[in-house]
């Protein structure tokens, strides 16, 4: 099969397999919508500062999500690019290794441990008051 073989030549013929191109258009998606929704909180947050008004906690609890999401978000897709890269992926000079282990030290520090923040989203959505006092 054709994309085996181009599976198996690395990521520089990465261009070349249809699965990876798929890869390729859903991370740049995902990039680009991480990085709007960045931009929207940003924006949101600075109107209400402008205004002299304090940011609701409803917007900080999911602006706090929003922020740590990213790191497992970009994980996943990282994960599904080694993948498709095949064993040239992994090699200890590759240039993909090296950013998805990048990515993945991300996930040590704990503003990147969206487990915490996505429960306190859930039960702010559902009602209950925010548990979370650093937002």
């Amino acid at each position: 099969m054709e994309v085996a073989k181009t599976r198996q030549m690395g990521p520089n013929k990465m261009k070349d397999d249809p699965f990876a191109r798929v890869i390729a258009a859903e991370a740049g998606a995902a990039i680009e919508e991480m990085k709007l929704t960045l931009i929207h909180n940003f924006e949101a947050m600075m109107v209400c500062c402008r205004a002299g008004v304090p940011i609701p906690i409803d917007d900080r609890v999911r602006y706090r999500y929003d922020s740590a999401v990213v790191a497992d978000r970009c994980l996943a897709l990282s994960s599904k690019m080694l993948k498709a890269a095949g064993s040239g992926g992994i090699r200890s000079n590759s240039d993909l290794l090296s950013l998805h282990l990048d990515i993945l030290a991300s996930q040590a520090h704990v503003a990147n441990n969206a487990t915490p923040f996505a429960s306190n989203l859930g039960g702010v959505l559902f009602g209950e008051e925010n548990a979370d006092f650093a937002v």
